[in-house]
C-alpha cells in the first residue's frame, strides 16, 4: 500500500496512476473495460465474528462502535467478492450486529472484512498512449469537494480496480488524510 499526498478539499482532486501494467510480463493495458476508484474510511474496517448465510442482511462484527446508521458497508464474502451491503439501517450494540439493506449473495464466515465506503465510485479514464516503461500515460479520476462523507482529518483508503478482460484485474491501494486547503 502506498502513501500519497494529502487529499485537499477543493473543486477537484485528481487521482492519477502512470504506466499501469497488469500482466507479469509487463504488457500494458491497451483497452480497459472498467477502471474505478472507491474511497473507504480507513479507521472503520472491521471483521465479522460469526458466520452469516447467503441471503443475510444482518452480520455480527467485533467493534460495533465503529459504525453508524446510514454508513454504506462493503462485506467480503466467502467467494472473495466484495458485496455492497447498502446502508446500515439498525445497529444493535448488545448483540454487536448490523442490519443493512442489500442481502448477501454468498456465505460470510467469521473473520470476513467489513468496511465503510465513502460516497460514489470515481470513474477513472485512460490518458496518453499505453506503452510499457513510459510515464506519460495512465488513468485519472476526479474526487470533488462534494464527495460524500469526507471530512477534514479523516484517514481515507483509495482502492483502484482495473479490468482489462481475460481475468486481468488488479487493485491498487493508497492511503491519505483529508486536510484543509484550497
Amino acid at each position: 500500500m502506498e502513501d500519497v499526498e494529502p487529499l485537499y478539499y477543493k473543486s477537484a482532486n485528481n487521482v492519477e496512476f502512470l504506466d499501469v501494467t497488469l500482466a507479469a510480463d509487463g504488457t500494458a493495458i491497451s483497452s480497459i473495460t472498467d477502471c474505478i476508484a472507491k474511497l473507504y474510511d480507513d479507521n472503520k474496517d472491521d471483521k465479522t465474528v460469526a458466520d452469516a448465510a447467503s441471503g443475510a442482511n444482518v452480520i455480527q462484527v467485533s467493534r460495533i462502535k465503529k459504525f453508524a446508521v446510514g454508513d454504506t458497508i462493503i462485506i467480503t464474502q466467502d467467494d472473495e467478492t466484495d458485496h455492497d451491503g447498502g446502508l446500515i439501517t439498525v445497529i444493535d450494540s448488545e448483540s454487536s450486529t448490523l442490519t443493512f439493506t442489500t442481502v448477501t449473495t454468498d456465505t460470510c464466515a467469521a473473520g470476513r472484512v467489513v468496511k465503510v465506503k465513502l460516497g460514489a465510485n470515481v470513474t477513472m479514464t485512460l490518458f496518453g498512449t499505453p506503452v510499457p516503461g513510459q510515464e506519460d500515460w495512465g488513468f485519472r479520476g476526479i474526487i470533488t469537494a462534494a464527495h460524500s462523507n469526507l471530512y477534514i482529518g479523516q484517514q481515507v483508503r483509495i482502492e483502484i480496480e482495473f479490468d482489462g478482460g481475460a481475468n486481468k484485474e488488479r487493485v491498487i491501494l493508497l492511503r491519505t488524510n483529508v486536510v484543509g486547503g484550497s
